[in-house]
């Protein structure tokens, strides 16, 4: 999938060489990629090159719909403002700028099941979410929640990519995070679209 960050593979390690936190060592809350674009990528990979002298840089991984499935148990009207309720999404940089609006989950319109999650607090713009200014107040605190959720060890899953270790990720449903780190760490990758992700699957099905 063809990127502003390269037409195909792309590498990061620490040099801020783009404008995005990838590009760093800090700690990077779990969250889900191209939130700013219309159609965010569906498979995310990623391929660690380089581990040279790097301490931390643990891998955060949280099923961003089983924490959607507690929110909506735990507080209904929560799930259904982040469900209906869209906020601005942006990425910006020189001679770059990515602007998209939609909600944080968005269900099937035939059976109501949680079709993606799209949650990234670096990309926010800051703009106010679309609902009216009564909702304001409880839209920020179901997104609060939904938030805290994600950050609880509970529903976190920490791994440590060494070289020649290669994960994919559904980045329609699975959040993902960097603890902070110090040293070498150079990580290679690449997006699929979700129309290239349903083609292949379809193709899986009927070879089987």
């Amino acid at each position: 999938m063809p990127t502003t960050f390269s037409p195909g593979m792309w590498t990061f390690t620490s040099n801020m060489a783009r404008g995005d936190t990838a590009y760093s060592n800090c700690y990077l809350a779990p969250h889900t990629d191209s939130t700013y674009f219309s159609n965010p990528c569906r498979i995310q990979v990623f391929h660690c090159l380089d581990r040279e002298g790097c301490t931390g840089g643990d891998t955060i991984l949280v099923d961003g719909q089983h924490c959607a499935e507690v929110l909506e148990a735990q507080d209904p009207a929560a799930m259904d403002l982040l469900c209906r309720a869209p906020l601005e999404y942006v990425y910006t940089e020189p001679g770059v700028c990515y602007k998209w609006v939609d909600t944080v989950f968005k269900k099937s319109p035939i059976d109501g099941s949680l079709q993606r999650v799209r949650f990234n607090m670096y990309d926010r713009s800051p703009r106010p979410p679309f609902c009216s200014l009564e909702e304001m107040n409880s839209f920020y605190r179901a997104l609060k929640k939904y938030a805290d959720l994600t950050l609880s060890p509970a529903n976190q899953l920490l791994m440590q990519l060494t070289p020649g270790t290669v994960i994919f990720i559904d980045n329609w449903r699975v959040l993902h995070g960097r603890t902070e780190f110090i040293g070498k760490r150079v990580v290679n990758g690449c997006y699929l679209d979700n129309d290239e992700y349903n083609h292949a699957s379809r193709k899986h099905d009927v070879i089987e």
